[in-house]
């Protein structure tokens, strides 16, 4: 009986056996197939009807290793499972199988040719194996329902470069029903214009999941404003330019893992994004990678070991930004990083930085800006710079500590701040910039080293909580230095013996102002410093100057002397500018610096661009010149200055320039140097009150025209005979004594 038994089951699992075998061969021949080189090719099914299709992995003997180009086109197929011996999809191989939900594919797949899947509209999920190395163009084209995918890489392949690396490229441009439009760069031209694509895509694209490579190509999510999910399950490195820029939706996305750059406008209106982390690894970050994502809240720079420079705009227009938090590693601050953060409140700081850059912190006065910000500026103690508009409006609360390493603070770095009490310099600190802290309503203390050499006209204009040196009753010190004269009607000013500096526009429009006296100390005299004292008549401000800021006598209209001691480095433009009485000007060089050679006009002094010009703004009363140290007579130096009758010059002149003192008819003499080698054309034309020169050996150049019409001078020349170095129509008078 136990004997029967076994043999009946034994029989019942044959019978199983062979029906089991017998389906997988009719499975097998419900499908059409083409050979191919190394197996068979799904051609299609045999029967309209099926609504699950399993494609087999073998065939007589073979592997299934493709499905032809439209092999299921037009089907009614609900499922379709793609073994791992499949290695090609072919061109259109599921159009328009619309009722078509799932499909599952195994890895083995290599290819994906274009319009795979085309209008295959019911399709709501998809995932494309990581085997996959090539996609074709449109592959999902007019797959309206779409709400999720994941994919190995976006693009053609791993490696896609421009259109080809775009979500896209995935999706075609065909303009199918219910699909929306999608406009994404790929890149710029030549004149820098953007290089665009239009692309139809499913309106309902929330999710994408990628699982391979380590770029996101340029542009690749460009405007997908209906991504909500991105996820990247390998090591990204690079993120290039505009990659994510205006996905609106876009809040879950991990960047923590980015060890390379992040391309400029990468993350660009990323409206969604709350909080940012970014990674240790990080080397570089793109311009205005994160502007203008309205929801952001929090960023996070985590230690980095790169000198990661934060650029300019990078968080640009993140109105609600609350909080910053800088790790070790961060160097750098660039233009307008933060610029427009109207809610910031706390920024934390870290030793490695070094500048802070221009509208860093920078905010419009709105009513919006009403948020105090809190920042420790003495947590970076490396800090060399504060630029201009740095933290203007940007409403610091209470004192501020500005680190002995930084030499600068530009323009109004602090200005308009309504919260900020108090700002202590350390030691070190050179300059001030102009504004500094213009209209910081209750700022009442500032400490100036002794350190500081500059201080910018109007740094502290519009602070009338502001506590003064109370040792004058007409002039307000900080310091050694002179900030404002308090008394409008001052008639003489006798500044303390220790005043270094004189702050821009200090005594602007004093107009009783006559005489000015000062020590040897000073060392700076801003702009404008005394612009409109029309009565100011004399100056004695000692010999230590070294910075005269730009029209810093302008209008002065009764100062008769106009003198710049030997101590200078800097002269600023228009320095004595309407001085209309000047009679004698004694200057030791005539431009910005000393070897500006292509300033060294006398209408540098005077507001004269081109030298050409200067007669027109050059005093009609200007009749004496003395330049002490200026070895170089540059092009048009003294260009139609009609009224000079005499010119000193107090150092060894090397060469004299094109037209230096042409048609200066006044001029009675001059002294050349015995260091001088060149005297170039036209230099003394028409010079016809010009009564003798002497002209030593060393002159090896003398260029054509050089003295012409000269009609009253006596040539005096050390040398025998021409020397061969000099023009042959280089004067045109034959009063010359050779070995004078």
């Amino acid at each position: 009986m136990k004997k029967n038994i076994k043999l009946i089951l034994l029989i019942v699992a044959c019978m199983f056996f062979i029906a089991g075998c017998k389906d997988k061969e009719a499975t097998a021949l419900e499908y059409g197939f083409d050979e191919a080189r190394n197996g068979y090719v799904v051609t299609g099914l045999k029967s309209k009807d099926e609504k699950k299709v399993t494609i087999p992995e073998s065939y007589k003997g073979k592997k299934v290793v493709g499905i032809a180009k439209e092999a299921f086109k037009d089907t009614g197929i609900l499922v379709v499972h793609i073994p791992k011996t499949v290695e090609i999809i072919g061109a259109k191989a599921f159009e328009n199988a619309k009722t078509l939900v799932n499909i599952d594919i195994a890895e083995g797949v290599k290819e994906i040719s274009d319009f795979a899947f085309k209008n295959c509209t019911a399709l709501n999920e998809v995932k494309i194996p990581s085997s996959v190395e090539s996609m074709g163009s449109s592959i999902f084209s007019g797959c309206r329902l779409l709400e999720k995918m994941s994919v190995p890489f976006i693009g053609k392949s791993i490696d896609s470069k421009r259109d080809e690396g775009l979500v896209g490229y995935l999706f075609g441009n065909e303009n199918a029903p219910g699909m929306a439009e999608l406009v994404q760069v790929f890149g710029e031209d030549s004149d820098s214009s953007p290089l665009e694509f239009t692309y139809s895509i499913p309106p309902a694209l929330q999710e994408l999941e990628v699982t391979k490579g380590n770029k996101i190509t340029y542009g690749a999510f460009y405007n997908c404003n209906t991504l909500k999910k991105v996820t990247y399950t390998s090591e990204i490195k690079y993120i290039e330019p505009y990659a994510f820029y205006n996905c609106l939706l876009l809040s879950e996305l991990d960047i923590n893992n980015i060890d390379g750059y992040i391309g400029e406008h990468a993350f660009e209106r990323c409206g969604s994004l709350t909080k940012i982390s970014i990674d240790s690894d990080v080397e570089e970050i793109g311009e205005y990678a994160f502007t203008r994502c309205a929801s952001l809240k929090e960023v996070i720079f985590e230690k980095n070991n790169k000198g990661l420079v934060i650029p300019k705009g990078c968080f640009y227009h993140c109105d609600y930004l609350e909080k910053v938090t800088l790790n070790e590693g961060i160097t750098a601050i660039g233009e307008n990083a933060f610029g427009y953060c109207y809610f910031l409140n706390k920024v934390q700081l870290c030793s490695t930085l070094t500048s802070i850059g221009k509208q860093a912190f920078y905010k419009p006065i709105t009513e919006k800006s009403q948020v105090k910000l809190t920042i420790n500026l003495d947590a970076a103690k490396n800090l060399t710079l504060i630029d201009d508009y740095a933290f203007t409006n940007s409403n610091i609360s209470g004192v501020v500590d500005i680190p002995s390493n930084v030499k600068k603070i530009g323009a109004l770095a602090f200005a308009e701040n309504k919260y900020l009490t108090g700002i202590n310099l350390a030691y070190g600190v050179e300059e001030i910039g102009r504004s500094c802290f213009e209209n910081s309503p209750i700022l009442e203390n500032v400490n100036i080293p002794d350190s500081v050499t500059k201080i910018g006209d109007s740094a502290f204009d519009g602070c009338p909580a502001l506590k003064y040196d109370s040792s004058s009753v007409e002039i307000d010190y900080l310091g050694n230095w002179v900030i404002k004269a308090r008394n409008k009607k001052i008639t003489m000013a006798s500044l303390k013996s220790t005043t270094v500096g004189i702050v821009g526009g200090a005594f602007a429009g004093c107009t009783s102002l006559e005489k000015v006296i000062a020590s040897n100390k000073l060392v700076y005299l801003g702009d404008m410093a005394f612009k409109g004292c029309e009565n100011l008549v004399t100056v004695s401000l000692g010999e230590g100057i070294q910075y005269y800021g730009v029209y810093a006598f302008y209008g002065c209209a009764k100062l008769k002397v106009g003198y710049i001691g030997d101590n200078a480095t800097y002269i600023g433009r228009g320095i004595f500018s309407g001085c209309a009485a000047l009679t004698k000007l004694d200057v030791p060089f005539l431009s910005s610096q000393i070897r500006q050679v292509n300033e060294a006009y006398l209408g540098y002094m005077f507001d004269v661009d081109i030298y050409k010009n200067q007669a027109r703004y050059i005093p009609a009363t200007l009749k004496e010149v003395i330049v002490r140290k200026q070895m170089v007579i540059g092009n048009g130096a003294f260009y139609e200055c009609r009224n000079i009758e005499n010119i000193t010059f107090k150092s060894g002149i090397t060469l004299i320039g094109m037209e230096a003192f042409y048609n200066c008819e006044s001029l009675t003499s001059i002294d050349l140097s015995k260091t001088i080698t060149k005297i170039s054309k036209y230099a003394f034309y028409n010079c016809s009150s010009l009564a003798d020169i002497y002209i030593p050996k060393t002159v090896n150049v003398i260029d054509e025209a050089a003295f012409m019409g000269c009609t009253n001078l006596t040539i005096k020349c050390e040398a025998t005979s021409k020397p061969s170095g000099w023009h042959d129509l280089w004067t045109t008078t034959d009063k010359i004594i050779w070995g004078a």
